[in-house]
């Protein structure tokens, strides 16, 4: 996760993430990017948010996320609460 920067994910806004679990899956909209000054990551700080289904909530821990060309990423979330039918979440990297 080092290597992530918010350019990676930037382009990426309104795209749904593949979240891959045990016996299913669970598609993450990109709703919002933000850079997070001061972090001392060589790739910079920022922050995520997602929104997915209300009716597969995810808890929060570490989830591989498909990012494209079938690699892999694992990302930490934490759900935030509900917004209308969706679930938000959200994932720091600092």
């Amino acid at each position: 996760m080092a290597e992530l920067s918010i350019a990676d994910f930037e382009p990426r806004l309104g795209e749904a993430f593949l979240v891959e679990l045990d016996q299913d899956e669970v598609r993450l909209t990109l709703v919002e990017s933000e850079p997070l000054p001061g972090s001392p990551r060589e790739a910079g700080g920022f922050r995520l948010e997602f929104l997915g289904p209300l009716g597969k909530a995810l808890a929060q821990g570490v989830y591989p996320f498909a990012l494209g060309g079938g690699e892999l990423t694992w990302i930490f979330i934490v759900p935030l609460g509900p917004v209308g039918d969706e679930m938000r979440y959200e994932a720091v990297f600092f």
